[in-house]
């Protein structure tokens, strides 16, 4: 479906949204630091497809900071090209495999969803589980993949999305520390919050339940899909 506005002589398409998301994210740092080894992106490209983005640096503290923050750096500026998301992402993987940072990597958590078609991409580089709610079934997607410029291919898993759907990223401080059944059983109890309660639920429990000593960043970002 779209829109067509008629302006003098020129012709506006506008693609039709079916879909409309509400999230929020939240980072913890290790011994409560300013700085994370964790970055986030988050942000509407051609108002039809929403990215997000979770990076972890390997290591903690400013050097980590500086490799995920420069990852995402880079992922924004080339997803802003007129290319497709997988070539791009190919793009920036060879180019990291040229500088042989197999000793010096960040992870990458990407999902791109287009509010138009409704497909979610998901691409997970040497990232935590992620987390997919919908109806009452979550469905863990698990990293069959290395970082950035370690492997040669750059591979995405597809999704329909559906009103109510919610995804879940992680940074590894927050799996590493919980099991994946006591995290699953969690969201099942607060999967209906809002993105914002969601988000502060998962740190707090993880947070308490270390008995406040965290012992590396925790990262969390909560999408909700909607139907316009």
């Amino acid at each position: 479906d779209i829109t067509i506005t008629m302006k003098e002589t020129s012709i506006y398409i506008h693609p039709v949204k079916k879909y409309k998301v509400i999230y929020d994210s939240a980072t913890l740092s290790l011994n409560n630091c300013q700085i994370s080894g964790d970055n986030l992106l988050i942000k509407t490209i051609n108002e039809s497809n929403f990215l997000c983005a979770l990076s972890d640096g390997m290591g903690s503290g400013f050097y980590a900071y500086q490799l995920s923050q420069e990852t995402l750096k880079m992922v924004d500026n080339i997803t802003n090209c007129n290319i497709s998301f997988d070539a791009a992402l190919q793009i920036l993987n060879n180019f990291f495999k040229t500088k042989d940072l197999s000793d010096s990597y960040a992870t990458l958590d990407l999902v791109n969803i287009n509010l138009t078609d409704g497909i979610l991409d998901l691409y997970k580089l040497g990232s935590s589980t992620t987390y997919i709610s919908r109806g009452d079934k979550i469905i863990p997607i698990y990293n069959n993949n290395l970082p950035f410029g370690i492997s040669d291919l750059v591979t995405k898993e597809e999704y329909g999305i559906a009103d109510n759907d919610l995804i879940i990223l992680v940074s590894d401080g927050i799996n590493d520390y919980i099991d994946e059944g006591s995290l699953v059983k969690f969201i099942e109890t607060i999967k209906d919050e809002l993105p914002h309660k969601i988000v502060y639920e998962i740190l707090q429990k993880i947070y308490y339940e270390n008995k406040n000593q965290i012992k590396d960043d925790m990262s969390c970002i909560a999408i909700k899909i909607k139907s316009i």
